[in-house]
């Protein structure tokens, strides 16, 4: 089997699946490549398409999380936010 070559637009599309959230086995799926092949990019940037990955995912990642951090921030403003779990929660996780 051939080795899936990384292209500019997978890895625009890779970046943008990463800033939604998304794992990187749903990335791969998404890209239809294998975690074989996602991780060995990731492991030796040889190139600059792989570099241009690596370096867009840590971008899209740490917004990612600024944006999450956000959210509960907000949350725990509006007290929106629970700080003790509920009788639902309890049911649920017992």
């Amino acid at each position: 089997m051939r080795k899936p070559k990384l292209t500019y637009r997978m890895v625009e599309q890779a970046v943008d699946m990463k800033a939604h959230g998304l794992s990187n086995v749903d990335i791969c799926r998404g890209l239809g490549i294998s975690e074989t092949a996602w991780y060995n990019w990731l492991k030796d940037p040889d190139t600059k398409p792989k570099l241009a990955l690596v370096e867009g995912l840590k971008k899209a990642e740490a917004e990612y999380k600024e944006v999450l951090l956000d959210r509960i921030s907000m949350a725990r403003r509006s007290g929106r936010a629970r700080t003790r779990p509920t009788r639902c929660h309890r049911l649920f996780w017992a």
